[in-house]
């Protein structure tokens, strides 16, 4: 068991957009009731939005020893098909409207979703330890699975616990889908310590969204950086955002210009701003900067988490001690999963990483012992003999051109830099060429419509490459 919400009885748990309420009780009774149709340690895969459904059937599958793999409730069925055939779980837990297509029998409904049989046999070869079942990318499509402990989930929620200081007086609002990560993990902190959340599927651009908040109180709103250019543009100290305490930031790095000015904005109007920085094999955060060194501190992903611990390697796997000197971002903790999973048979396996993650991204730290990151092992382009770290070329781009959609890939001998269609392409070549000293056959500008990206805000590299 995670959560044991008897000690928090009447106090409200969860709110949804049109003002109904559950408190921990009613919340309590409702994952017994779903979980007296499961019986048996089963796995399930789940369609997640951020309503009433969805997010007390998670908490009753992971609370009663069940296993759910969360897909986006938006999945198209062609791969949820393919999902189900390859994982081979024992239930599906989908929206209503969902149901039609399928050919299952429904076990039960409640509130906005419905529990479908796909089979007898609701038993399944799964290790004892394994509590959930996570895509790294947030992309459905992806085959590969994080596989998460229970450990896992208790060490990462008390960690942000302790150093975003939630208790019970904090109030959440979904902005970002819990299929992914940091979203998750959003729910499971303020649960665990008591909190309540606004659960809703607005957007963070419409009007609504906002007023939700003025309306019901939120103290804290949570994003990642695409959503930081929207908030960036907000007038902190209007009365719709009175309430709230606290600003995270994750999923991506924001730009040194960004980061600074929305810092000077918080710190005008009293709110505090945590930059953080993690993975979905960490469960959600591997460090986080503290409010008080976001401007001081400006680009840096900085300290490690409560109970964790952060290193930098070189080429030979050697610890790097020299500050500013760049290697692979090496993480130890107890958040740590048990290693991936790429077809139903994994799901019995061990614990293959033992608390000890690769995250692939190079950084350094400072004379202070902060943590900067400079870009992925695998977003290194070379080009003429001349290397080039994208994301690098990405956060100067970023800094300069602040409004601007754009995005990097490595296309083979040349850069490839999409651009959403506008009036800076000139001064941006030009930038771009004098800041890499690229010679003009180096680089190729294409205009697009967009810049794709999936639900969580960050940019389908391999879709744009396609």
């Amino acid at each position: 068991m995670i959560w044991n919400f008897n000690q928090f009885k009447n106090k409200t748990a969860l709110i949804s957009d049109n003002g109904k309420k559950l408190s921990y009780s009613q919340l309590s009774q409702a994952m017994v009731l779903i979980n007296d149709k499961l019986l048996k340690r089963s796995l399930i895969i789940c369609l997640c939005n951020n309503t009433f459904g969805s997010v007390v059937g998670y908490l009753s599958f992971v609370n009663n020893n069940h296993v759910p793999i969360l897909l986006d409730f938006e999945t198209n069925y062609t791969i949820i098909e393919a999902q189900i055939n390859k994982w081979k779980p024992a239930f599906l837990w989908v929206p209503k409207d969902k149901k039609h297509l399928f050919s299952f029998s429904t076990v039960l409904i409640f509130e906005d979703y419905c529990l479908l049989k796909v089979t007898e046999n609701t038993s399944c070869d799964l290790h004892k330890d394994l509590a959930l079942l996570l895509s790294t990318s947030g992309s459905t499509g992806n085959t590969k699975l994080v596989r998460l402990s229970y450990k896992n989930i208790i060490s990462n929620t008390k960690s942000i616990i302790n150093y975003l200081n939630i208790d019970t007086t904090e109030r959440a609002i979904t902005l970002l889908p819990m299929h992914y990560s940091y979203g998750l993990s959003i729910l499971n902190t303020h649960l665990f310590a008591g909190g309540s959340i606004l659960l809703t599927e607005k957007s963070s651009v419409t009007k609504e969204f906002w007023q939700l908040i003025e309306t019901y109180e939120i103290t804290s709103v949570s994003g990642v950086p695409f959503i930081y250019n929207f908030l960036n543009r907000l007038d902190l100290s209007k009365s719709n955002l009175s309430s709230v305490r606290v600003f995270t930031q994750a999923g991506g790095k924001l730009s040194p210009k960004l980061q600074n000015e929305f810092a000077q904005k918080c710190i005008v109007n009293n709110r505090k701003f945590f930059v953080m920085y993690g993975q979905t094999e960490a469960t959600a955060r591997i460090s986080y900067l503290p409010s008080e060194n976001v401007i001081e501190k400006t680009g840096s992903i900085g300290i490690s988490i409560p109970d964790g611990r952060i290193e930098i390697w070189d080429e030979n796997q050697e610890i790097i001690k020299q500050e500013k000197q760049v290697g692979e971002l090496v993480y130890f903790g107890n958040n740590v999963c048990m290693g991936y999973a790429n077809d139903a048979e994994d799901l019995l396996n061990d614990d293959n990483y033992k608390g000890f993650l690769k995250t692939g991204d190079l950084g350094y730290f400072d004379n202070e012992g902060y943590f900067y990151i400079t870009g992925r092992k695998n977003r290194i382009a070379k080009v003429f003999g001349i290397r080039v770290n994208l994301d690098e070329l990405e956060t100067m781009i970023q800094s300069n051109f602040q409004n601007l959609e754009f995005a990097c890939i490595d296309g083979e001998e040349k850069i490839q830099l999409f651009i959403v269609r506008n009036s800076q392409l000139e001064a941006l070549k030009k930038f771009v060429f004098d800041s890499t000293k690229l010679p003009q056959r180096g680089l190729e500008f294409i205009e697009i419509n967009h810049i794709i990206r999936n639900k969580s805000g960050k940019i389908m590299y391999d879709l744009l490459k396609n």
